[in-house]
């Protein structure tokens, strides 16, 4: 299932209150920053606030996009394994990024293991698995 979710930030700028609101489809965002070892929230709000901003048609140089800027986020409507993640309009970036990296690396590893090892099953901890996960680790490490 997609990982997607919804969200808002509401503030006022020249009396009017403006709540612009996206969905953000997480597989491709953490796609594009899955070279980070580190997940960093505002670094991922950053990517997400012309986002925002546009759906308003702010521009990133109007004060209004500071205020913006400024705001609380809230999240919402999460989808998939963000799901998982998401507590009272608050997201763990960090534990998701952490889980949708183990789903993926074992995805890649299932392929591997369905061709050549049929018999191990990657969703029980084996010695098998913990050897393949190393190995993997240490393959994206050698560079």
């Amino acid at each position: 299932m997609p990982n997607s979710i919804v969200i808002t930030s509401i503030f006022s700028f020249k009396g009017e209150t403006y709540s612009p609101s996206i969905k953000i489809d997480l597989d491709a965002l953490m796609t594009s920053i899955q070279d980070d070892t580190e997940l960093e929230p505002n670094k991922l709000l950053t990517s997400i606030y012309p986002r925002l901003a546009a759906s308003l048609d702010i521009d990133s140089y109007s004060y209004a996009y500071e205020i913006m800027l400024a705001a609380d986020v809230k999240y919402s409507a999460a989808e998939g394994i963000a799901a998982l993640f998401l507590q009272d309009e608050s997201f763990d970036f960090s534990s998701f990024y952490k889980k949708w990296l183990a789903d993926k690396t074992l995805g890649v590893l299932q392929i591997i293991v369905d061709e050549y090892l049929p018999e191990v099953d990657l969703s029980q901890p084996t010695a098998i698995k913990s050897a393949l996960l190393a190995a993997y680790a240490a393959g994206k490490n050698s560079d």
